[in-house]
């Protein structure tokens, strides 16, 4: 079979028909978001979010079990009691699967695999024995120039 290569064009296209779904207006030659609110802000990244939950499906199905022994229930909250520590997420430990499936479901921002140094942490509330949080370091990527030159990206 053969591959067909999209062209520049089609691909700006592409790029352009996606970004004006997610809520970006395109104003002499720029992309805008017509908006700021927190609203605005998770239905631009729904569409993104969405197309990844649907890829880990089977991960977050299968997890289901082991999360819900990981949850508080937020009447079960005493927030006056909440004893904070962060427990480092370390490759192929349960903190990882909890930490990966946060992602998925908890965070609003579609959760994008790191790449180069990163750190993970789990915010663990220590009274009830549940996580609270997640923090993500990664370092920066160095240079996006390559593709915003075939896409004709300027700054």
């Amino acid at each position: 079979m053969k591959q067909v290569v999209p062209t520049q064009d089609s691909l700006k296209n592409q790029i352009d028909k996606i970004l004006q779904n997610q809520g970006y207006q395109l104003s002499q030659g720029d992309f805008l978001l017509t908006g700021n609110s927190s609203e605005h802000l998770r239905n631009t990244h729904a569409l993104a979010k969405k197309e990844r939950i649907t890829k880990q499906t089977q991960f977050i199905y299968d997890n289901r079990t082991f999360i819900e022994e990981n949850l508080v229930d937020g009447k079960d909250l005493d927030v006056k009691n909440i004893s904070p520590s962060l427990i480092p997420v370390v490759t192929n430990s349960k903190g990882e699967k909890l930490f990966r499936w946060w992602n998925h479901v908890w965070w609003s921002v579609p959760y994008e695999k790191a790449y180069g140094r990163q750190m993970r942490y789990i915010v663990w509330d220590n009274h009830h024995n549940a996580p609270i949080g997640l923090i993500g370091l990664q370092s920066p990527i160095l240079s996006w120039g390559p593709r915003d030159k075939y896409l004709g990206i300027t700054a």
